[in-house]
């Protein structure tokens, strides 16, 4: 019902259908257009209103809805059609009826979620998210009701007169309801009806019901808190940003991103372009290379050396508290295959200072402390801890190099304690196909020059995913899947205390896929349930019942915790993907979408 020609066959259907319209006729007159007040809207549908002359410009009548009561400003003379109330649309044809090149259509939205909340934005970025052309929307001054319009147009598609109409969409958030205004024009020289002074004269002038819109309204939960948010996330290969109040705001426009990292003060996105890493402010200012590929030095690979492409980032991480980033590197060969210089690098996203901190063989992939003062160094068989600086590095533990049976090396995952003071660490067995099954080892990481201790072994290794446990960030709980002896084929999520030993286990869910994460402060946890063809996530908690995040047919495939009560989670869509803010009680909120394949995002509160 958005694209225009469709409208106007629409509008010649339910014209022929309703055998008649509401004709709008008033008195010409040449004062300003002027609203009814709220006694008069009790009263009457329409108001003689008038407006200084200008060429080609219509009389204007002041319409009041008879049940829902807005008021705006339509061409005096018009035909107003009301469509289903299912749809709750009310529209304004042409004069005469015959040519449609022209119309007006309010769409009422009385069932918006979190209203309270919502910004004149992320009002409008709903109302065009299935229209993949639209504008930037742009906010207009606060009217005479005191309600804050929002502009945008998009494309109505070709009509007789104009090769292309463009669609000007006014969106009036209000206390209890959402208007939706289309104008749409056919006229030559008015193709584009931003442009029309009608347009401008409806923001000034549409105003709600007086003491909100009365309708039966079916309660809905109130979604997840969404304060001080804000979510980086790629669209169209360009860094965007979306803020709680904001919206959403494109920061880069020469393409090329593939990744993106969001800074914990929410200010700086650093991203990865085919030639180096990149930084840019949360406005969209600043833009600018912080690491070019050209000056990452190929590290010595013996007789592979030759067969380097080139060097590029690889994991990148931002020092909490600070506008500080690590990364190490890539050396990309030409052949198949994922080859780590196990290096470390430095940068200042303010000064745009670099640093090497540890040559290749010296550094690793990292896992960074909670205070940001350590971080921790992974090799395929040793586990190092240093400095963020690069100083005080000291060996904690050497292990068997685990097969991958393929071209990647395998790297662990160690967890910090919460003061900085201690790492876990879960160790698979050499070979995870062994027969019978080999179990994991659970250590006990030191930084403090003591030995690293093994708590316990537990379970039995698989190959996909080579690890199928996870430790809470707190340290008091490992989770992990097992299959049950008497039947190989069936996976069980298993829970158990940890401490300076591991608790017995307790069995939380069977024929579970994956263990995929625990949140910020190990309440809860999440993992994917068997499925046959759609994807689906749920959220757990010891002693709780699951929450399942499930859309019938449409996929869910990813969390992302914010806090111990919220998270983020994706979701397939006929559009693409959308992203909503939810919560461990069950509220949601889709926050955006996104077409293409699955989105790449970064979030913090």
């Amino acid at each position: 019902m958005t694209r225009y020609p469709f409208i106007l066959l629409l509008l010649v259907l339910l014209l022929v259908g309703c055998g008649g319209t509401l004709d709008i006729s008033v008195e010409p007159s040449a004062e300003p257009p002027s609203t009814v007040g709220a006694e008069e809207a009790a009263a009457t549908d329409v108001t003689p209103a008038t407006q200084t002359p200008t060429p080609n410009a219509p009389q204007l009548a002041t319409y009041t809805h008879p049940r829902f009561g807005y008021t705006l400003p339509v061409p005096a003379g018009a035909q107003a059609l009301e469509l289903d109330d299912e749809y709750e649309t009310l529209f304004f044809l042409d004069e005469d009826g015959e040519q449609q090149s022209f119309f007006i259509s309010v769409t009422v939205v009385p069932e918006l979620p979190d209203m309270a909340t919502l910004s004149p934005l992320e009002f409008m970025y709903w109302l065009a998210e299935t229209e993949p052309d639209a504008s930037a929307p742009q906010l207009l001054q606060a009217n005479e009701a005191g309600v804050t319009p929002a502009l945008l147009t998009y494309s109505g598609g070709e009509g007789t007169a104009c090769q292309d109409t463009r669609i000007a969409l006014i969106g009036i958030l209000a206390e209890q309801a959402g208007y939706a205004v289309r104008v749409g024009s056919d006229r030559p020289e008015q193709c584009n009806a931003a442009a029309l002074p009608l347009v401008e004269q409806i923001a000034a002038q549409f105003s709600p019901p007086p003491g909100g819109l009365v309708l039966e309204m079916t309660p809905t939960p109130t979604p997840a808190s969404t304060a001080e948010l804000s979510l980086a996330f790629i669209r169209d290969a360009n860094v965007w940003l979306w803020r709680d109040g904001l919206g959403e705001t494109q920061l880069t426009r020469n393409g090329g991103v593939e990744s993106l990292y969001l800074s914990d003060d929410g200010t700086l996105i650093a991203f990865l372009r085919p030639d180096g890493l990149w930084v840019v402010d949360a406005e969209g200012n600043g833009e600018r290379q912080l690491v070019s590929n050209a000056d990452l030095p190929v590290p010595d690979l013996g007789d592979i050396s030759n067969s380097v492409v080139d060097v590029v980032p690889n994991q990148v991480g931002w020092i909490p508290g600070t506008h500080q980033l690590l990364f190490n590197t890539n050396p990309r060969l030409q052949g198949p295959g994922l080859l780590l210089a196990d290096d470390l690098w430095w940068v200042d996203a303010d000064s745009g200072e670099v640093r090497n901190l540890f040559p290749a063989g010296d550094g690793g992939n990292f896992v960074l402390s909670p205070d940001g003062n350590s971080v921790s160094l992974i090799q395929p068989d040793t586990i190092y801890v240093a400095a963020t600086d690069g100083s005080e590095r000291r060996h904690v533990l050497n292990y068997t190099p685990v097969t991958t049976y393929s071209e990647h090396q395998f790297y662990v995952n160690p967890v910090w304690a919460p003061d900085g003071s201690s790492l876990r660490v879960i160790i698979p067995p050499p070979d995870p196909r062994a027969q019978p099954p080999q179990p994991y080892t659970l250590w006990k990481l030191n930084i403090d020059g003591t030995p690293s201790q093994m708590i316990a072994s537990f379970g039995r290794a698989s190959d996909f995913p080579i690890i199928a446990a996870g430790i809470s960030p707190d340290l008091s709980q490992l989770a992990y899947l097992d299959a049950p002896p008497d039947n190989a084929g069936q996976l069980n999520l298993l829970l158990r205390s940890l401490g300076d030993t591991l608790g017995d286990p307790a069995l939380y869910a069977s024929d579970v896929q994956t263990f995929d994460g625990w949140s910020p402060a190990g309440t809860h946890f999440h993992y994917t349930p068997d499925f046959e063809q759609i994807p689906y996530r749920a959220v757990g908690r010891v002693q709780q019942d699951p929450l399942i995040l499930a859309a019938g047919d449409w996929a869910v495939i990813d969390i992302t915790w914010i806090d111990d009560q919220r998270f983020v989670f994706v979701q397939e869509s006929d559009r693409g993907w959308d992203l909503y803010l939810a919560d461990v009680h069950g509220n949601s909120r889709q926050l955006i979408a996104i077409g293409g394949p699955p989105p790449i995002y970064d979030i913090v509160d």
